[in-house]
């Protein structure tokens, strides 16, 4: 079973995602010191609150488990960022189980713009069921 879900992150939000995580790096936060920057034209998107979506969709993917158990992350792996997402782009985040044992699950999870079909993000969480 797929679940996906879009999302748009927003100048207040990411900003008080980076003041709650302690994250000041210039390409989330200062337009101005990019101008020196080789690789980013605009701020981008912190890889971490992507992770964070990736994370509360787990919840709602367990819920399409008939009631298998409480979703608990044991390891996110494998984790590749692509390309950067910046401000005020929609993106398709998406989750599908790969495996399954007895109370485990392996999920393999990506990030994509709504244009392309190419990945922005992609990697494997393992979800124990409790």
């Amino acid at each position: 079973m797929r679940v996906s879900k879009q999302f748009t992150f927003d100048e207040d939000e990411v900003r008080e995602w980076c003041d709650n995580a302690g994250d000041s790096n210039d390409i989330h936060l200062n337009e101005d010191a990019l101008s020196d920057n080789p690789f980013f034209d605009e701020r981008v998107v912190p890889g971490m609150l992507l992770l964070d979506k990736v994370s509360g969709l787990i919840t709602q993917w367990s819920e399409t488990q008939d009631g298998d158990g409480t979703p608990v992350i044991s390891r996110m792996s494998n984790i590749v960022f692509h390309e950067p997402v910046y401000f005020d782009e929609k993106i398709q985040v998406a989750i599908e189980q790969e495996d399954a044992e007895e109370t485990m699950r392996i999920l393999r999870f990506e990030v994509t713009d709504s244009v392309a079909a190419d990945p922005r993000t992609q990697g494997y969480v393992t979800v124990h069921l409790l």
